[in-house]
């Protein structure tokens, strides 16, 4: 959808459905449109911005025949799962567990929750959690 909002200035799906695998889409007066909320295609759009830009800088050769923006944009989910784990850290400290097993608790969560695998491909649930996170480490300090 990200394509469609930056390149057409539009929500529908039309010239992008193949990427949808022809399933995940919603048909109304003939025009297609996703199924998801826009919410995390409006976050991705600065990383396909960058796609853009190293596009013209001709560094899209690093993408292996694949359009960079679509390489980019998993940023937002992966810079998400970071930010997540590193609001968790700062919520265990703020309820006074020790660095070491803060940083444990932490990387355990990085590593052996779901968390390692939404933040490596481009669905919401990254940074949703890294929002819902972030909402509850700011709800408790102030």
């Amino acid at each position: 959808m990200v394509s469609a909002i930056v390149n057409k200035h539009t929500v529908e799906i039309n010239d992008y459905i193949d990427y949808t695998g022809h399933v995940d889409y919603a048909t109304k007066d003939g025009k297609l449109f996703s199924d998801r909320l826009p919410g995390t295609a409006f976050l991705m759009i600065p990383f396909f911005l960058f796609g853009n830009f190293l596009k013209l800088l001709h560094l899209d050769v690093l993408s292996h025949h694949v359009p960079i923006q679509e390489v980019t944009v998993i940023l937002l989910s992966n810079i998400s799962g970071i930010l997540g784990i590193l609001f968790l850290f700062f919520l265990y400290r703020h309820f006074n567990f020790s660095f070491k097993t803060s940083l444990l608790l932490s990387i355990t969560f990085a590593l052996c929750t779901l968390n390692w695998q939404e933040a490596t491909h481009v669905f919401s649930h990254a940074p949703s959690m890294c929002f819902v996170l972030m909402a509850f480490y700011f709800l408790i300090r102030s």
